[in-house]
């Protein structure tokens, strides 16, 4: 099974833009969105996706 960015948003209750701007650790995400974002909860949604 192939895990899209598409899968992880959904997941996660999150845009697909915000996925990927948080995985690739891009400077223009504001460190209290990235800390909300990467939450346990949040990031688990990738690990259960894989």
């Amino acid at each position: 099974m192939t895990v899209t960015i598409y899968d992880v948003a959904r997941e996660a209750g999150v845009s697909m833009a915000t996925v990927s701007r948080v995985v690739n650790n891009n400077p223009n995400v504001k460190p209290q969105t990235r800390k909300k974002y990467m939450k346990p909860s949040n990031v688990s949604a990738i690990v259960r996706m894989r």
